[in-house]
């Protein structure tokens, strides 16, 4: 049976693949004015959650630091993406940004003290393997000019990783509740002046996709995600959520009638195969006792 963290993950990575298909439906937004309305909405849905459960006093702003580096470290991620996509192919962002798990080995190391298990490596290097074969490698592309979109894509992936371990060490102190609140809340702070101007009119427009960004792929999921995190180790994080790519390739197929292609199933595969090895538990070794005569 898979642990209550791992399951959260997996919920969150469900929640955020189909977020791919409600950004794509939007219309006449741009890529800052729709991570701004999220992080409003998600605001929103947290702060209800917090008064609907009586945990109101939970979001008192604490830690500075730790929590202004965990929303830097996520609105950064998300920035430097959105540049690798204007600059690259999806192919070659999708692949770089993936290569969070590996930053994120290195940085639970330094950071969690934690010693790196060889089931982490095996589950790293068959998920790299599916999300190379999802991600059509036929497609990549790799030319003077999309040479920084590469690299922003790169950094994008140890700003993925960075949020991961930060909202961790942050999750020790704190509740899963104040993590996503304040994430999201900082992330309004950071991303105002980019989402102008406002536009009432797009905003009803794009309604029904906004709140899907905002309460599902935003505050719930971002709440399990922080609770997940606080129940697995931080090397794990990434390989877990890298379900994310296979969800979103599923969901073009269900809701924008794409094509399933056999690359798309078999990478999806080495996805979940990867999934199980980190999640299985070590056999337990009994000692034998040997009784004196």
């Amino acid at each position: 049976m898979l642990d209550g963290g791992i399951l959260n993950l997996i919920f969150f990575s469900f929640l955020t693949g189909l977020s791919s298909y409600f950004v794509k439906i939007t219309q006449g937004l741009t890529s800052q004015q729709i991570l701004f309305y999220r992080a409003i909405l998600a605001s929103i849905f947290l702060l209800g959650t917090a008064f609907f459960t009586g945990g109101i006093k939970e979001l008192k702003f604490r830690f500075p630091i730790n929590t202004i580096t965990m929303s830097l470290t996520e609105g950064l991620s998300i920035y430097f993406y959105y540049l690798a996509l204007e600059r690259t192919t999806i192919a070659n962002a999708m692949l770089l940004v993936y290569t969070a798990p590996i930053f994120s080995v290195v940085l639970s190391s330094v950071f969690l003290h934690e010693k790196i298990e060889r089931k982490t490596i095996l589950a790293i290097i068959i998920s790299f393997i599916g999300v190379f074969i999802v991600s059509n490698p036929s497609q990549l592309r790799f030319n003077p000019q999309q040479f920084y979109g590469s690299f922003f894509a790169l950094l994008g992936g140890f700003f993925y990783s960075a949020m991961a371990i930060s909202s961790k060490l942050l999750t020790h102190k704190t509740t899963p509740l104040y993590s996503a609140f304040w994430q999201y809340f900082l992330i309004i702070i950071f991303s105002f002046v980019f989402a102008l101007p406002i536009q009432i009119v797009l905003i009803k427009k794009n309604i029904l996709p906004l709140l899907y960004l905002g309460w599902a792929a935003g505050g719930l999921a971002f709440l399990l995600y922080m609770r997940g995190i606080k129940k697995v180790k931080g090397q794990i994080i990434q390989v877990i959520t890298m379900l994310e790519i296979f969800i979103g390739s599923v969901s073009g197929v269900v809701l924008l009638n794409e094509k399933l292609s056999l690359r798309t199933i078999i990478g999806g595969i080495l996805i979940l195969l990867s999934i199980f090895i980190v999640s299985s538990k070590e056999p337990t070794r009994h000692k034998i006792k040997i009784l004196k005569p």
